[in-house]
């Protein structure tokens, strides 16, 4: 005699559908979840990092190209330590900007250098222009007069001799 014995399965097969979804729900859960604290860490850890862009952004957007030159944006110091990959950018973004600062100031002089060399350099040669311009006068108006005709031509050669030494003096 052959004995068989069964038992519905539909139950069983209703616990283990559940089951699964359960789990399906929890990892969906837990990978959303481990996703998330991902991303914070990451935006946390890259947060000196955006400073340090922040602040390479600030002094891009200021005018370089001409007049006095204000470079005081750097990355803070709390930023710029060389045992950090992030440390070394600001630390060499602060070197950078001193270095950039230092030439601009020094362009700067050179600019104040040169207008003031500019305006000296007109001064002294509108002096000899107008002593040679007044003597020529001089001698055009009184051409009989041989005393103050050689006078006047004295005076015009030694003027253009200054004037030629002002700007043997400004080409070198």
């Amino acid at each position: 005699a052959v004995l068989l014995v069964g038992a519905p399965t539909h139950g069983a097969q209703e616990t283990l559908r559940g089951l699964l979804f359960v789990e399906l729900i929890s990892m969906g859960l837990a990978l959303a979840a481990a996703s998330g604290l991902g991303l914070l860490l990451v935006r946390r850890q890259l947060r000196p990092l955006r400073e340090v862009a922040a602040t390479a952004h600030t002094v891009a957007e200021l005018p370089l190209a001409s007049g006095e030159i204000n470079l005081a944006a750097r990355v803070p110091e709390r930023l710029t330590d060389d045992r950090t990959e992030v440390g070394q950018v600001g630390s060499a973004l602060n070197r950078m900007l001193a270095h950039v600062e230092g030439s601009l100031e020094a362009r700067q002089r050179s600019e104040q250098q040169v207008r003031q060399f500019v305006a000296d350099a007109s001064h002294e040669l509108r002096t000899p222009l107008a002593t040679i311009a007044g003597y020529t006068e001089l001698a055009r108006r009184h051409p009989d007069d041989l005393s103050g005709l050689r006078t006047a031509l004295d005076k015009v050669e030694s003027e253009s001799g200054r004037m030629t030494t002002l700007v043997s003096d400004l080409l070198l």
